[in-house]
């Protein structure tokens, strides 16, 4: 079966970001591991996907074609609450 898969990133120092949640539009959603890497089973066309942290902005929607269905994603850290 075809798969989404890629790595969540820290745009600032490129280091992998743990926990971090991927979602495309065709309703799977997988966690990345402890490296900021994440890969899932997914069916086969075109989606959006998303990547979300807790501490930084989400991706926005990124469009995808599955195979081959890899995509990366550098997410901007939120500044500390005051």
């Amino acid at each position: 079966m075809p798969n989404i898969n890629g790595r969540v990133t820290d745009s600032s120092t490129g280091n992998g970001i743990s926990g971090a949640t991927v979602t495309s539009t065709a309703s799977v959603s997988v966690n990345t591991d402890s490296n900021g890497y994440y890969t899932k089973d997914h069916i086969a066309g075109n989606f959006s996907v998303q990547a979300t942290a807790s501490g930084y902005y989400s991706s926005g929607w990124v469009p995808v074609t599955v195979p081959p269905g890899t995509t990366n994603f550098p997410l901007v850290k939120k500044p500390p609450l005051p």
